[in-house]
């Protein structure tokens, strides 16, 4: 969500989600919690551990795509190669792989 969000908007939102049982509420007032359902969460694929991406989350049909690649085992991927000189050269918190306009973007 983004930041600028409303807190009724949100509100709205997550009263929308627990009618449709993509969520459960539990709780009152401040205390209040939501949580994913059981059997949603065993409907996810298991990836590294619990590191599925959430079902409740919408996703554009390209996203839904890659999502269905990333969560094939490794040995049904593709496989590709990498520019070790280029992995290499990379300098946590100084130098970027993506260009300053993608970063923007």
């Amino acid at each position: 969500m983004n930041p600028d969000t409303s807190r009724r908007t949100i509100q709205r939102h997550l009263a929308r989600l627990v009618e449709r049982g993509e969520i459960v509420a539990t709780g009152k007032g401040p205390s209040r919690r939501y949580l994913a359902p059981m059997d949603l969460t065993e409907q996810r694929p298991t990836l590294a551990g619990s590191d599925a991406f959430p079902k409740a989350i919408p996703l554009s049909a390209d996203s839904n795509d890659v999502l269905k690649y990333v969560e094939q085992p490794i040995q049904a991927r593709r496989p590709v190669g990498y520019k070790d000189d280029f992995l290499s050269a990379y300098e946590p918190n100084k130098t970027r792989y993506l260009s300053e306009s993608l970063c923007r973007q």
